[in-house]
């Protein structure tokens, strides 16, 4: 099965990143919607990860926020019947290109602790310890 990226702004369509935000992290993780949809993602770049060679289904999403030369991840979700097919993993890799190409050093990311060991996978270090992590990857430019 092809896997396809797509990069939005914030000024984009992003019916499909609020869908699969919705069905995931508001249906099933059961965070407030104030938490999913707020007044960053007009700021913010998004990742649309596709199945398909045209782009039929939209199965994950994620977003970075760029402040400077930090920028801060989050809302990565993937649809149910999607996952263990590695795009998850895709959205990340696509989000930490477009944050190294505009330069940033540093990558923050607050997760739950049991999403740790995915994140850390790409370079992600714990900064927290509690029922939360706020994770921190340093982005170095012999990358």
């Amino acid at each position: 099965m092809l896997i396809q990226g797509k990069l939005l702004s914030g000024q984009d369509d992003l019916v499909e990143v609020y869908h699969i935000r919705r069905k995931v992290l508001i249906d099933e993780v059961k965070l407030p919607e104030q938490e999913v949809f707020d007044e960053f993602d007009n700021k913010a770049i998004h990742v649309l990860v596709y199945e398909g060679m045209e782009k039929e289904k939209a199965v994950a999403t994620g977003r970075i926020m760029i402040d400077g030369t930090r920028c801060c991840m989050g809302l990565i979700a993937v649809l149910k019947e999607a996952r263990g097919k590695e795009y998850g993993d895709f959205a990340v890799r696509m989000l930490l290109a477009k944050a190294f190409q505009a330069g940033i050093k540093t990558v923050y990311l607050k997760t739950k602790k049991e999403k740790n060991k995915f994140f850390q996978r790409f370079g992600f270090r714990d900064l927290e310890e509690d029922s939360s992590s706020i994770l921190e990857m340093v982005l170095r430019e012999e990358w």
